[in-house]
């Protein structure tokens, strides 16, 4: 019996080998899996280390995540459920922890944890197919894009579509998908090789072939997401269409046969959607929460997927969890290798620019950068991609990283004066301001029809806006998808990328400033009436 589990061993106490059949099968009936847990992170960003606020209030971050995995895994006990874990992408570019090296310490702290499957975002692709590959391949992660090839059609050696497990005798099939529009929300040049396929389509034909090879559970992880109105965690009953929209959704709404569950991320958005009878889960960004879906299995371990649940779960000061120490000691030392980086003064703040209300000085900061940073006449840039305020005195990069975490890529646009009309007026068509102007004054009429608010357009030289002129406009590439921006649409004449990202053009805007830094007070998007300026802004 040396060979023998002690599961083994006791199912042979339990069951004597001359029992009935009946009773045999009623043992095994017993022992069946009921319940698959899926246990779901999403748009890390190399957040190895908590966000600590002015409070001392922490929250996020991979050891905390890592704690709240294990918690939900140690809650589904085996045989009669069994679990899966899968990232929806976007593990490693965002934080200097991680940035300083690639996301080398990202990869192997989530190699500890055991993924079964990660969808690759768009952010994967930041560093080149190179540093993705050997980032890949060092760690072994299952990095499942099945949609993604090369342009003449050849398959990526480190890149599998699907993956069919057999957790406690069951066939789960997962298959992972990238956005299709990758390519506009990275740099063109890492991806200009790759091909991406239209998800929905992808995901239809993996799914009979995982069903052929015996899969009964099916789950998607993607990074394609939804944008909901309202709360950032959004439950939602019956069909979203109401109140969320976004690639995601679509993908789910073209299947010709649902899955099982499908995950999502890139738009950092806390969603449990059900669309039909497919549960869409997305989780929270830099690791503030984790979604936990339990899917009921009949007895022939065939998903009850209209009975399926799903909770988020936030990831801050008041879990509990156990750390995973092996996680911690990475997180350690990546932690001491950014820490001088981090300290390294950029300039000088003389007052405290805070992030605050609808329009506030810190938002025309940032985007007069971006436009200095590409020699253009305008830029624009969205309020909820301002992540912390400057205080005054001494900005380090620590103090940057926080105003900037991702580091966008920054893209040049030529459009005509008429699109860029168009474009304002959808932006003060809004129920409120969410974004930041640079090289331009705009006065509105929020009483007038969407459409027709704006009643003055000036340059910031003082030219008038004209509709038949052409115009340069600097925007980063988070923002450049973006429903409101969605008005530039085929408008835009020519497009190319800069070679810094947001949060290093904010670096040396800050450096060449004279110092202390003293920006002036300025709203740059106005309603004629006073009590209508304070308009809010998207967090």
């Amino acid at each position: 019996m040396a060979g023998l589990s002690r599961l083994a061993i006791a199912t042979a106490f339990l069951v004597p080998l001359g029992a009935p059949v009946a009773v045999q099968a009623q043992h095994a009936a017993a022992q069946r899996v009921e319940r698959v847990r899926v246990i779901a992170t999403g748009d890390l960003h190399g957040s190895l280390a908590p966000y600590v606020d002015a409070r001392g209030y922490r929250s996020g971050g991979l050891a905390g995540t890592a704690a709240a995995v294990e918690q939900a895994r140690r809650e589904c006990v085996a045989p009669a459920c069994v679990s899966v874990l899968v990232d929806a992408g976007d593990m490693f570019s965002g934080t200097p922890e991680s940035d300083l090296t690639h996301g080398r310490e990202t990869v192997d702290a989530l190699a500890l944890l055991h993924y079964d499957a990660i969808a690759p975002g768009n952010r994967e692709f930041d560093w080149g197919l190179d540093t993705l590959a050997a980032r890949v391949r060092g760690a072994r992660l299952p990095l499942l894009g099945a949609n993604v090839h090369m342009q003449d059609g050849s398959a990526i050696a480190w890149l599998r579509g699907d993956t069919l497990l057999r957790r406690g005798g069951l066939a789960i099939g997962i298959i992972g998908v990238a956005s299709q529009l990758t390519p506009q929300a990275t740099n063109p040049d890492s991806v200009s090789k790759l091909a991406f396929e239209d998800p929905a389509t992808t995901v239809d034909a993996r799914a009979r072939a995982l069903r052929a090879r015996g899969a009964r559970v099916i789950v998607v992880v993607s990074h394609t997401g939804v944008r909901c109105e309202g709360n950032l965690y959004a439950v939602a009953t019956g069909a979203p269409a109401d109140r969320c929209a976004g690639e995601a959704l679509g993908a789910i709404g073209r299947l010709e046969h649902p899955v099982d569950a499908f995950v999502g991320g890139h738009t950092h958005q806390r969603a449990v959607i059900r669309l039909d009878s497919t549960l869409f889960v997305s989780s929270a960004a830099n690791g503030r929460s984790i979604t936990v879906v339990d899917i009921p299995v009949d007895a022939r371990g065939y998903a009850r997927r209209e009975e399926a649940v799903a909770s988020s779960r936030a990831v801050d000061d008041k879990s509990d969890a156990p750390h995973v120490a092996a996680i911690d000691s990475i997180i350690a030392l990546a932690t001491a290798r950014a820490t001088a980086y981090l300290a390294q003064p950029v300039a000088t703040i003389g007052e405290a620019l805070e992030r605050k209300g609808g329009q506030y000085t810190l938002g025309n900061l940032v985007t007069d950068a971006q436009r200095w940073a590409g020699k253009a006449d305008l830029a624009v840039t969205n309020n909820a991609g301002i992540h912390a305020s400057l205080a005054a005195g001494v900005a380090t990069n620590k103090a940057v990283y926080d105003v900037q975490p991702f580091g966008n890529i920054l893209y040049k646009l030529t459009v005509r004066g008429d699109a860029v009309r168009a474009y304002l007026e959808a932006v003060v068509g809004a129920d409120s301001i969410t974004r930041h102007v640079s090289g331009a004054l705009v006065t509105y009429d929020p009483s007038r029809p969407v459409g027709s608010r704006i009643t003055s357009l000036r340059l910031a030289d003082g030219r008038a806006l004209s509709d038949s002129a052409t115009y340069t406009i600097v925007m980063n590439d988070y923002v450049r998808p973006m429903v409101l921006e969605r008005v530039l649409g085929e408008a835009v004449l020519d497009m190319s990328s800069l070679p810094m990202n947001d949060r290093d053009a904010f670096i040396a805007y800050l450096k060449q400033l004279p110092q202390p830094v003293r920006e002036r007070s300025e709203i740059r998007i106005r309603a004629v009436s006073s009590s209508s300026t304070s308009t809010g802004t998207s967090r």
